[in-house]
This record gives C-alpha cells, structure tokens and sequence, in this order.
C-alpha cells in the first residue's frame, strides 16, 4: 500500500511440516522490509524462507538462545517440582 510506513508480515505457509519455514517472502519484500522481517524471526522464533521467481533462495532462522535468554523466555513457563532425581522411600511394583 503506497504511503505505508508498515512493513507487511510475511504469510504463513498452510500446512506446513515441523522444520520447515514457517514464512515464505520474496526477496524484493525482504529487501524492502528487512528490519520489521528479521525482527519478526528473533521474535517470534521461527524461520523465514526467502525467494527469488518463486524459488526459495536463503533460509533465515532464528539464532540460538544463550542460557539467560532461555531462563527469561521459560520464566513463569515451568514448575519446579523439587527433587525428582533421588530415590524415593515408598516400594512399588513397575512390572
């Protein structure tokens, strides 16, 4: 749209399989919108594939978590259930 500041979102691919890209964009809508596009990925974590003539030319994936990136993303996310490593003091039958 003419006079638009905002970069469109890419289109979810319908259908698709784990691992592959969840985005397709062609590459004159990447270079138009780089920043919005790759800020998406490290977002919202997942890949964009980026074509030329309808064929794909780069995969961008998001780069991986360090440990305190991943601390504050699962923060409030996970249960501690204490010890769930040491034996326990009760007998039970596992067969």
């Amino acid at each position: 749209m003419p006079g638009s500041s905002a970069p469109p979102k890419a289109p979810r691919q319908p259908g698709r399989r784990s691992g592959s890209p969840a985005r397709r964009v062609d590459l004159t809508t990447f270079a138009r919108s780089h920043q919005e596009l790759l800020r998406q990925v490290e977002e919202t974590r997942e890949s964009l594939l980026v074509t030329r003539r309808g064929r794909p030319m780069v995969e961008i994936v998001p780069a991986p978590l360090d440990d305190d990136q991943l601390r504050t993303r699962l923060r409030g996310q996970v249960k501690s259930m204490g010890d769930v490593v040491s034996p326990i003091d009760e007998h039970w039958d596992a067969s």
